[in-house]
């Protein structure tokens, strides 16, 4: 039996109007627009790293982010200006993220 090469996507994630979503890669972090569908950005992993959650805020810059290499932090990334502006730190791995413009669970 062949071997299948794993897509190296660890999530999807539509921001909450969907017109929007999040691609988490093993090489880094894509964003697309749905309606054309085109890539608005891209982080390679030298930038972010592994990536295994992102919640797009909205259809702002805000972009919320969990590593691999540091699950148990919450990364604030401004993709204006392409660099992380915070970081929570928690006791267990993050699983799971769900934003909205006035909360963050």
């Amino acid at each position: 039996m062949a071997r299948r090469k794993s897509s190296g996507i660890n999530s999807l994630r539509f921001n909450q109007d969907q017109g929007c979503f999040t691609c988490c890669l093993t090489t880094g972090l894509r964003v697309y627009n749905v309606d054309p569908l085109v890539e608005k950005t891209h982080y390679s992993a030298d930038e972010v790293g592994a990536v295994t959650l992102c919640e797009m805020v909205q259809r702002s810059n805000w972009l919320l982010v969990v590593r691999a290499r540091r699950p148990r932090s919450l990364l604030l990334l401004d993709d204006q200006s392409r660099q992380f502006r915070a970081e929570v730190a928690f006791s267990e791995p993050v699983r799971a993220l769900r934003a909205r413009v006035d909360k963050l669970v």
